[in-house]
């Protein structure tokens, strides 16, 4: 056998046994390879799977947080409405506020001003109080003067009155004497027959005294008017004393006493005031003065 021969045959063998122990590692990884391959596509399926219960699970969180995102925008439009809602009001206050300040010193300054009216007016008020308290002091100092002055002028013009009539009374009296005296001149004793049971009424003396009128009538038999007041022998009263008679400061009438009781009298008129008539609770007394 040639060399060569030989060597391819060696070569061969060295072949062989190397493409055996190839072929069993081949054999070896092939199994390896196709294990792992089952391995790697389980590994993949459960990741797909894991993947896609990811994804579930992102979309979820993705429109949760999608709809999150809107409320969130939502509330921040709410917000930015509020903000400039507030910023209006903000806006409002501050020109109310400025406003009011500017209204405090318009205020401030009428407070001022009513502040010293009111000092003036109370001054001024002062003054006419002061003013009318002399006045009214014043104008009561003349009301009094000028009552007094009244009291006087009419007690005055009472008295005066009264005196006038018993001025007139006693002319008429002296009128009728001198007609008895010439009646007696003439006729002798006339006089005495006329004036028999006649006497002239006479003033009480002392302090007067004052009554009142009871009651006023007129006599059946006589048609004499009769006076009864409330003055009597109690009194000091008598028969044929004159009283005075008087309603306030005006003077009605003159009466004398006719008939005299303890308690009350009874008078006939003796002269009355023009157009005057004595009623009852008209005041009596017997002089005017003490």
């Amino acid at each position: 056998m040639h060399i060569l021969t030989k060597v391819f045959v060696v070569m061969a063998a060295v072949l062989s046994l190397m493409l055996a122990a190839a072929t069993m590692i081949y054999a070896n990884n092939a199994e390896a390879v196709r294990q792992a391959y089952i391995d790697a596509d389980l590994a993949r399926n459960l990741s797909d799977r894991a993947l896609t219960v990811q994804a579930s699970a992102h979309a979820r969180d993705t429109a949760n947080l999608m709809g999150e995102i809107e409320s969130r925008e939502q509330q921040l439009a709410d917000l930015r409405k509020d903000m400039d809602s507030l910023k209006t009001e903000n806006d409002r206050l501050r020109r109310a506020a400025e406003d009011a300040v500017i209204a405090k010193e318009r205020i401030e300054g009428q407070i001022g001003q009513l502040g010293v009216a009111s000092r003036t007016q109370a001054a001024l008020i002062a003054s006419y109080k002061d003013e009318v308290s002399k006045l009214r002091d014043a104008e009561l100092r003349f009301r009094d003067e000028r009552l007094q002055l009244e009291d006087t002028v009419a007690d005055q013009a009472s008295q005066i009155e009264v005196l006038l009539q018993e001025s007139r009374a006693l002319q008429e009296q002296l009128a009728a004497l001198r007609a008895d005296l010439e009646s007696a001149k003439a006729g002798g004793n006339t006089l005495s027959a006329k004036n028999a049971g006649v006497t002239t009424p006479v003033n009480l003396s002392g302090p007067p005294i004052f009554g009142t009128v009871k009651a006023v009538r007129t006599e059946p038999g006589t048609g004499k008017t009769l006076v009864q007041v409330d003055l009597g022998a109690n009194d000091r009263m008598r028969e044929n004393v004159k009283l005075l008679v008087f309603r306030g400061d005006t003077f009605i009438a003159n009466l004398v006493l006719k008939r005299v009781d303890l308690q009350d009298s009874i008078a006939e008129i003796l002269l009355t005031a023009p157009g005057a008539e004595i009623h009852p609770g008209d005041r009596v007394t017997t002089r005017l003065t003490p």
